[in-house]
């Protein structure tokens, strides 16, 4: 559970650094924000992992578009989610 936490924090901290930057990359904010929510959902924390699931799905619709793979996939870890709150 310990490096769950760990994983969290840092995975918080190079998402509040991408988001300052000028031209952020939504390819890796998506996966930043998917990995966080996997994290989340496994430590029980189901409100944070909703939040950070839900970011997935719309960094990953700016990288891709809304018809990608990865936008998909995203938002069937949101609906698990969801489904387990």
């Amino acid at each position: 559970m310990g490096n769950k936490c760990v994983a969290v924090e840092f995975y918080e901290k190079s998402l509040k650094i991408q988001e300052t930057l000028p031209s952020p990359n939504y390819s890796s904010m998506s996966v930043m924000y998917y990995n966080a929510a996997s994290m989340h959902r496994e430590l029980e924390n189901h409100e944070a992992a909703l939040k950070h699931a839900e970011r997935s799905v719309e960094t990953a619709r700016l990288a891709f578009g809304p018809d990608h793979t990865e936008v998909k996939e995203n938002q069937m870890l949101v609906d698990r989610i969801r489904n387990k709150s």
